[in-house]
């Protein structure tokens, strides 16, 4: 998101902007509404990994797989081992 933002801020638009006092809460706006598209359509194909059929099936059933521990992790919102285990199950 951060790296997003920054070439964003980067664009011509923004920068020939700036010069003119054009800039500001709005120009700054528009630029977070355009870095946020990656960020969220990175989001949307990879929530039906991190919630797959394998995960559920293994917290229901109490199977010892990565499931009981992928919700220990999100429940303590540990996000380095809630990001491993989510790109192990995939």
């Amino acid at each position: 998101m951060r790296a997003n933002l920054l070439d964003e801020l980067r664009k011509p638009y923004v920068v020939t902007g700036a010069p003119r006092a054009v800039r500001g809460p709005r120009d700054s706006q528009i630029s977070v509404r355009v870095a946020l598209n990656p960020f969220a359509s990175t989001i949307g194909y990879t929530l039906p990994y991190i919630v797959s059929g394998s995960i559920i099936v293994s917290l229901v059933l109490g199977l010892p797989t990565v499931g009981p521990l992928l919700l220990k992790a999100l429940i303590a919102q540990d996000m380095f081992l809630a990001g491993t285990s989510c790109s192990s199950s995939a």
